[in-house]
């Protein structure tokens, strides 16, 4: 698809060099020839031009800035501050989707509200524990804090359009999506025990944004595709959750 504003942009660029060019050429060999108002005509004509050419300069720039701060936001997503609780999301996925571990029993695992004795007595505890591998000193809890911290930068930086939506949405949406569902319960008892209710509305926000993007995406998916069976998986989510976890 021909996208116009790059050819304008192409073309304002390229020919701004050679109009100038000409106008001083024409200047100087008709200088006799020409009065004032002529002059004028000329100096507005170069006046709005030039001005024409800095906001394409300024708007081409501000949209390089916005995808340059968007790609390092998602690279980002690599960082081993968000590590664990990726790994953890990543192992127990098909577990906790198939309801095996109960949120209480996550919840009590996430905030250690557990003995010493309990934990060699209970099974599910332990194999919690052998799959969560901390990253250092980081654990599971601190490393969720971080996750959703980082959750909460990317949706301010969407609201403030300081990014390129488009990106953002098409390397996150389905990761953010599947983390949101999978530790609503801990974000849920976080705002319920004296967290923050700005965030807890703000990652809210985002997941609902995300939510319809995705649904979008798939509807165009089976609209535009084969009836064949992938493709009418959820095709962001099926491939963010091998990618990421």
């Amino acid at each position: 698809m021909i996208n116009m504003r790059r050819i304008q942009h192409f073309f304002i660029n390229r020919w701004t060099l050679l109009i100038v060019v000409t106008i001083v050429v024409v200047l100087l060999w008709n200088k006799p020839k020409l009065d004032d108002a002529h002059y004028y005509v000329i100096s507005s004509f170069a006046i709005v031009y030039t001005a024409i050419v800095a906001i394409c300069d300024f708007r081409e720039k501000r949209k390089f800035d916005k995808l340059n701060y968007a790609i390092e936001l998602v690279e980002y997503f690599d960082n081993k501050e968000l590590r664990v609780a990726r790994n953890f999301t990543r192992n127990l996925r098909k577990p906790i989707e198939s309801g095996k571990y109960s949120e209480d029993l996550l919840l009590k695992f996430i905030e250690k509200r557990y003995t010493f004795w309990e934990l060699l007595i209970d099974a599910d505890l332990r194999y919690l524990q052998k799959v969560c591998k901390p990253c250092g000193d980081l654990e599971l809890k601190d490393s969720l804090v971080y996750l959703f911290n980082y959750w909460q930068k990317v949706y301010t930086a969407l609201e403030y359009e300081a990014v390129d939506k488009k990106y953002i949405m098409h390397h996150l949406a389905g990761v953010y999506k599947e983390q949101y569902k999978r530790f609503k319960f801990w974000l849920d008892y976080q705002k319920e025990n004296g967290g923050d209710k700005l965030q807890w509305e703000d990652l809210r926000k985002f997941y609902d944004l995300v939510f319809d993007y995705v649904r979008r995406q798939n509807e165009s998916v089976k609209t535009h595709s084969v009836d064949i069976g992938l493709l009418h998986l959820p095709i962001i989510q099926y491939f963010s959750k091998e990618r990421w976890g």
